[in-house]
């Protein structure tokens, strides 16, 4: 494993609409939109920074917006009534952490009051995901600043800003931690930031072998806005970079098992001439009355000692099966001698990890 995979990371996690979430669907007291008002005012900000009390933000904020103090109130225990704690997210969460073996820190940041802040500690008793925590209340500072950003980086000894990730459901805040170097991710919904996570954390190489280790003979290709399909290119192509059998069929789907090896053996032993497509040709001339993929531009070379193709395709699709010749076995071809690029109306066969 390289060294930059081996390094310390670190992952800081906003706490709200991320791991907490809570609703204003059944709010009477306010309606949502004035709700939101609320806890966005300054004086609210300055509750969470731990300047002011509660009561008096409650006071500030009706003067400001002409509201009740007591409708304020009462559409705060509403909220917090609502909240919740996303408990599956926080399981994959300490499961990632846990398969980084020691080397992923994890730390919490968030705009949020004292009082809600313990709030939170009582919906998570399990706090054993984090490393350590940064509230607002207690930096005296919020997001909106640099200095708070500023201020945790130098609190955990952060000497490398760019082998973080910061993840935030605001844009904003965000912004903030990108201009310090560290990586940012907006928070859309737990399996994408699961995925993004996995994407910046895991060694990319490991997971790629792991993806085919798990899909092997199962690998399809598929042309950008249209079907997905087998072919034998792709296969010769994953052997190629791979050179394992294990993960390649040249054998329609749901053929028995022996059939597959024995293909994959011929293919060993003799070069041949094989169509292009393993299931049913797309984008052919019919397909095209329906589809029509942009122009792109295809290479063409010899592949050297595991691998030699010879692709023939026509500058308009037609039904004609499109040909190429290869081998498995490692006939002692010569090097690549030659490479032309042709403009063709096809499109890039592409290969997908989850």
């Amino acid at each position: 494993m390289s060294k930059q995979i081996q390094q310390q990371r670190t992952l800081i996690l906003d706490l709200g609409d991320v791991l907490f979430h809570w609703s204003s669907r059944d709010f009477t007291a306010l309606s949502p939109q004035t709700f939101h008002a609320v806890i966005s005012s300054q004086p609210w900000s300055e509750l969470e920074r731990g300047r002011i009390t509660e009561d008096e933000a409650i006071s500030l904020i009706s003067a400001e917006l002409s509201l009740k103090p007591c409708k304020i109130v009462e559409a705060l225990v509403q909220c917090r009534n609502s909240l919740r704690v996303d408990h599956k997210l926080v399981a994959q969460l300490k499961e990632l952490k846990t398969e980084l073996d020691g080397r992923l820190k994890v730390y919490a940041m968030s705009n949020i009051t004292k009082d809600d802040f313990a709030r939170l500690k009582v919906l998570l008793p399990d706090w054993g995901l984090f490393d350590g925590d940064f509230p607002s209340f207690q930096a005296g500072m919020n997001k909106s600043e640099r200095s708070f950003f500023a201020h945790v980086i130098n609190s955990i000894g952060l000497s490398n800003p760019s082998s973080a990730v910061y993840v935030d459901d605001k844009l904003a805040n965000v912004t903030q931690a990108r201009s310090f170097g560290i990586q940012g991710i907006v928070f859309k919904s737990p399996a994408t930031l699961m995925r993004e996570l996995r994407n910046q954390l895991l060694d990319p190489v490991a997971r790629a072998r792991q993806y085919m280790a798990t899909s092997n003979q199962k690998n399809t290709s598929y042309i950008e806005g249209g079907p997905e399909f087998r072919d034998y290119f792709s296969q010769f192509l994953i052997h190629y970079e791979l050179n394992d059998k294990s993960l390649i069929s040249l054998s329609p789907a749901d053929v028995p098992a022996a059939e597959i090896k024995d293909t994959i053996e011929q293919a060993g032993r003799e070069a041949k001439t094989w169509n292009y497509f393993i299931s049913k040709p797309v984008v052919t001339t019919e397909d095209c009355k329906q589809f029509t993929p942009p122009p792109r531009s295809i290479c063409f070379f010899q592949w050297g000692s595991i691998l030699t193709i010879s692709l023939f395709l026509q500058s308009q699709m037609t039904s004609t099966p499109h040909l190429l010749t290869c081998s498995l076995s490692p006939h002692q071809q010569p090097q690549p001698t030659s490479f032309s690029t042709v403009s063709l109306r096809t499109d890039t066969l592409k290969k997908t990890l989850p």
